[in-house]
């Protein structure tokens, strides 16, 4: 078995509570931390303006908006934006 099948094999069979309350303590800061910059960058015209372009519908939605996308479409952007495309 390879390092990434392995790795795959321990998250699938990992359940919350045998998590290390520092480690649930540390992933709980990331996510507030992370929320809370997309929420706040979400104000930004550029981010507004992405949002309208990635918005057709679909069951993501777009963080600080009351846009919603395929997830899909959301994933791509950082692609998108390094290309230079839609």
């Amino acid at each position: 078995m390879d390092a990434l099948s392995t790795l795959a094999a321990f998250a699938a069979e990992l359940r919350f509570d045998q998590l290390p309350e520092p480690v649930v303590a540390q992933a709980r800061r990331v996510l507030i931390d992370t929320l809370g910059a997309a929420i706040a960058g979400s104000a930004e015209p550029e981010v507004q303006a992405l949002s309208r372009a990635l918005a057709r519908g679909g069951a993501a939605r777009i963080v600080g908006t009351p846009r919603r996308a395929a997830a899909g479409r959301v994933l791509q952007c950082p692609q998108r934006l390094l290309a230079g495309t839609r």
